[in-house]
């Protein structure tokens, strides 16, 4: 498996552009019978939080989201 990242701040991306991108993948694939995943970082996934019943637990997730550093949407 490999992880590729691609950057495309800097152009327009609309549900058009990424229909082109996903079909040119998607076409590539299946000529080299590959099997692929896209994921847009800018659409948030839905999370459930579950913790023990020991605090500590809740409380670094808490504090990891407030960083920043949990990557989780705001409650």
């Amino acid at each position: 498996m490999q992880r590729v990242y691609l950057d495309y701040s800097q152009l327009v991306v609309g549900v058009e552009n990424t229909v082109v991108l996903e079909r040119a993948i998607s076409d590539l694939a299946r000529r080299f019978d590959m099997r692929w995943r896209l994921a847009y970082t800018g659409k948030l996934k839905k999370v459930a939080v579950l913790v023990s019943k020991i605090d500590h637990c809740l409380y670094d997730l808490l504090i990891r989201w407030r960083t920043g550093a949990a990557h989780l949407p705001d409650l």
